[in-house]
């Protein structure tokens, strides 16, 4: 009977040795030479009046949409990897996220080069499945290497007034790795990777005072997180850091460019990053 055991937890132990890598191969980032950065945007446009600002607002509109879609925490509450219980039956866990996100938008006011705030409120659901145990080197330290699941979907939808058309959804997938399981001597720590895949972005800004139009043709946005959380009694703390990337295709229409109307010009493989900071608390309520 040991000896069945042993060999069942052997094998769930190369199960789970196997979602990593797959699962890594699918939200790591990728290496390529490529990629278009803000010159090299800026550098499609062969004159620099009008065509600049909304070159910048792109990469604002791009970064933007990915921040809103991502947030901080990957799973809110949640300072642990989960764990099995009984080490025979994974926990589920699944949480919901509302959120409002703000940024500047060089394109939103043609006659003001800084931009114009607009408001992105998002709200997203996941799903999280825990994959592997951990292990527990000594007697108050577990969940080392432990690895879930997660799944996630959502909505984001900026402000039409300021010219964007209709909401953004988005699914994706991805990791957690435990390096520590919460206890009642330690914190939770986790480090996560999930690839979110957007649905179209259009903006027109072609009425009044705006200068064209843009979409960004189904983004995929990259998000890192490293978090460290406790829970003391009721109230739960946790803070983290993040990097986030978004690559799309796209094109823009920049209106009253010379002598020859509409300039329209088309891009591919552009990329944003940004770096974040990010903290929370939560109470829990026993009933």
């Amino acid at each position: 009977m040991r000896h069945e055991a042993f060999g069942e937890r052997r094998v769930q132990r190369r199960g789970a040795l196997l979602l990593v890598a797959v699962c890594l191969i699918g939200v790591l980032p990728e290496a390529s030479s490529a990629q278009l950065d803000r010159t090299g945007l800026q550098q499609l446009c062969p004159q620099p009046e009008g065509c600049w600002n909304l070159a910048l607002g792109i990469e604002a509109m791009q970064a933007g949409i990915g921040l809103a879609a991502a947030g901080g925490a990957d799973l809110p509450g949640g300072n642990s990897t989960l764990g099995w219980r009984f080490g025979t039956v994974p926990r589920v866990a699944v949480s919901a996220r509302l959120g409002i996100t703000s940024g500047r938008y060089p394109t939103l006011n043609r006659s003001s080069a800084e931009g114009e705030t607009t408001w992105t409120p998002s709200f997203e659901g996941a799903l999280a499945i825990s994959a592997f145990d951990g292990f527990r080197p000594l007697p108050t330290i577990g969940g080392v290497f432990a690895l879930d699941v997660i799944g996630v979907a959502g909505t984001a939808r900026p402000s039409a007034s300021d010219g964007f058309e209709g909401s953004v959804s988005s699914f994706g997938y991805g990791v957690r790795l435990g390096l520590l399981r919460e206890s009642f001597t330690m914190p939770g720590v986790t480090i996560s990777a999930v690839r979110r895949h957007l649905a179209e972005l259009r903006w027109n800004g072609a009425d009044g005072d705006r200068p064209g139009r843009v979409v960004l043709d189904g983004p995929t946005a990259t998000s890192l997180r490293a978090t460290v959380g406790k829970d003391l009694l009721a109230l739960g703390l946790v803070a983290g850091v993040g990097w986030d990337r978004v690559d799309s295709n796209g094109s823009f229409v920049v209106d009253g460019v010379g002598a020859a109307g509409p300039l329209s010009l088309t891009f591919d493989d552009f990329r944003t990053e940004r770096t974040l900071v990010f903290g929370g608390a939560s109470l829990t309520l026993l009933v």
